[in-house]
């Protein structure tokens, strides 16, 4: 697969993940009194699971970061009856996309995957062409031995 299609599947996963969480809030993220942006829910930690992270900002994240909008920490999995169960199941299939195309990592932009996806790629092709090469030299072989049989 190639990265145009790859960059593409990356933004439309996004998407699609952002609209959830922002239609359905699992985590119930707003800003309190105070103007800080956290978890409003009275039974959980009040403060967001991505605390730590260096692409946070006053106002909410700073980066198109696929693995934030696909899932969902343990506190909201333990069940608010509001969230729908489909939008689990929806996450879930979409990790599984973003997995299988390598587009997924913890707290990694966009630019920081899609670094790391190309000399990935640029390994695949080398070892495809070497894989061809490889065919045809032993195809040539298994020719050049029939002739002398």
């Amino acid at each position: 697969m190639n990265i145009i299609f790859r960059s593409w599947l990356y933004s439309f996963l996004y998407a699609v993940g952002d609209q959830l969480i922002k239609r359905h809030n699992p985590c119930q993220i707003q800003k309190d009194a105070a103007g800080v942006v956290r978890c409003l829910d009275k039974e959980k930690d009040s403060s967001l699971c991505c605390t730590s992270c260096n692409f946070l900002g006053p106002d909410g994240c700073t980066t198109e970061c696929l693995s934030c909008k696909l899932h969902l920490c343990y506190m909201t999995e333990k069940a608010d009856p509001k969230v729908p169960v489909l939008l689990y199941d929806i996450l879930y299939e979409m990790r599984t996309i973003a997995w299988k195309y390598d587009l997924a990592g913890i707290r990694m932009s966009k630019k920081m995957i899609f670094d790391l996806l190309r000399p990935k790629m640029r390994f695949r092709k080398a070892m495809a062409k070497t894989k061809k090469g490889l065919e045809e030299v032993l195809e040539n072989a298994m020719v050049r031995n029939r002739g002398m049989s």
